[in-house]
């Protein structure tokens, strides 16, 4: 039998509200998969408590963050980019390996109608970015907030090698 679990990533306290809304959309829907949440070291101690008492199983891990690209953020939106200086850390999922797949869900997503059948499309399956959203002309409508991944660390080491020394550099 195939193991899977739906994933977020709590890269600081204030998104704590975003993680509750989210398991409780889970539950309410009656999805049959688990929340997992990735905790980057920056996220208090209470806050962890929080997550303990909800019964949710979490798992702290380092954040990715390089300078390069949190100056291109501040270049392109600097009231975003501390907000988004963490986001890279969600990479981490392709070298969790205890699971088949996962689909990732950023914390302020709510869940309407279950989505458990998200689970048979394939890897990087994601979801469109909203057109009303869309700041950058000419993007290709990508949104990694809901994503379908088989993990892989090869695929991990192969995005962190393009970070760091490609992305940027066109």
């Amino acid at each position: 039998m195939e193991k899977y679990s739906y994933i977020t990533l709590l890269s600081d306290d204030s998104y704590i509200y975003g993680v509750i809304l989210l398991q409780e959309s889970l539950k309410r829907v009656q999805s049959q998969y688990p929340l997992k949440v990735l905790v980057t070291s920056n996220v208090t101690i209470p806050i962890i408590e929080i997550l303990k008492q909800l019964n949710l199983e979490y798992e702290i891990i380092e954040p990715i963050q390089y300078n390069h690209i949190l100056e291109y953020n501040k270049k392109i939106n600097p009231a975003l980019a501390q907000t988004w200086s963490l986001c890279l850390s969600k990479l981490n999922i392709f070298k969790m390996t205890e699971m088949d797949k996962w689909i990732f869900l950023d914390a302020d997503i709510m869940i309407m109608k279950n989505i458990d059948h998200l689970f048979k499309c394939p890897h990087l399956t994601s979801a469109l970015d909203g057109e009303y959203f869309n700041i950058w002309p000419g993007w290709d409508h990508f949104n990694s907030g809901v994503l379908v991944i088989e993990p892989n660390e090869e695929e991990y080491n192969s995005l962190i090698n393009f970070i760091i020394n490609d992305a940027l550099n066109e």
